[in-house]
C-alpha cells in the first residue's frame, strides 16, 4: 500500500498525515479519512495544556487529533478495534514531533470491561453512528473519567439526529451536563460519499458532582 501525505493547518501547527492511497468508503475504511469532526476537534485541543494530564481518544482515525493532544503535552491513550488505524495514528504523531500514544487494540466494549484507569480527558470525533453503541460509550465515560474531567466530542450534522438525540438523553439520565456550540471546520469534507458535513457540534461534557455515579 503506498501512503499519500496531506497537509492540515491547525491553529499554529501545520500538520503532515500520511493517508492509505487505497480508500473506500465503507464501514472498515472509514478511519481511512480525516473528517470535519476530527478537524473541529483539533483545532479546540490545540489551545488546551496538556501538562501532568492524561488523555484518552476513542477512534483516533488517522491520528489527527492524537498528534495535536501529544504536541500539547498530554500523556495519550487511544483504543481503536482498527489495528492499522492505530499504526498510522503512532506513525503520524511520530512524524509531526509528537510523542507517541499508547495503543490499545480493542473495541471500546472490551476496553470498558478492561479499563481500570481515570482520565483526565476523553475525546471522541464522529462516533455517534450506530446508536447500539450510546450504552457502551455512556458506561465507558462513567467509569474513564475523573470526577473533575473533560470530555470533547465532535459531531456532524447528520439528519434527522436520532442517534445525537438518544445520546444527549442518556447522556443527562447518567449525570453528566453538557454545553453545545456550532463549529465550522477548517477543511472541507474529503470523503467522497457526501457523508461528511462541515457543520459541527461541539459537545464539552462533565460529570454532574450533585449526582451520585453508580
Amino acid at each position: 500500500m503506498i501512503d499519500t501525505m496531506k497537509q492540515y493547518n491547525i491553529q499554529n501547527n501545520i500538520i503532515r498525515l500520511l493517508h492509505p492511497r487505497e480508500r473506500y468508503v465503507w464501514e472498515l475504511s472509514y478511519w481511512k479519512y480525516q473528517w470535519c469532526a476530527g478537524i473541529v476537534l483539533a483545532n479546540v485541543l490545540s489551545d488546551l495544556d496538556g501538562t501532568n494530564k492524561t488523555l484518552l481518544e476513542i477512534g483516533p482515525g488517522l491520528g489527527l487529533c492524537t498528534t495535536i493532544a501529544g504536541i500539547q503535552n498530554f500523556n495519550v491513550t487511544v483504543v481503536d478495534k482498527m489495528r492499522d488505524s492505530l499504526e498510522y495514528t503512532t506513525k503520524n504523531a511520530i512524524a509531526n514531533g509528537a510523542l507517541p500514544p499508547l495503543c490499545i487494540h480493542q473495541t471500546w466494549a472490551e476496553f470498558l470491561k478492561t479499563n481500570t484507569i481515570l482520565f483526565d480527558t476523553i475525546i471522541a470525533s464522529d462516533t455517534l453512528y450506530d446508536i447500539h453503541q450510546i450504552p457502551i460509550l455512556i458506561e465507558l465515560f462513567k467509569t474513564a473519567i475523573k470526577p473533575t474531567g473533560i470530555i470533547y466530542m465532535t459531531d456532524p450534522f447528520r439528519e434527522p439526529n436520532l442517534i445525537y438525540n438518544r445520546f444527549i438523553e442518556q447522556l443527562l439520565e447518567n449525570g453528566f451536563e453538557y454545553t453545545s456550540d456550532l463549529m465550522k471546520s477548517s477543511t472541507p469534507p474529503e470523503a467522497p460519499n457526501a457523508y461528511d458535513n462541515d457543520e459541527v457540534r461541539l459537545l464539552t461534557i462533565t460529570p454532574n458532582l450533585n449526582t451520585l455515579r453508580s
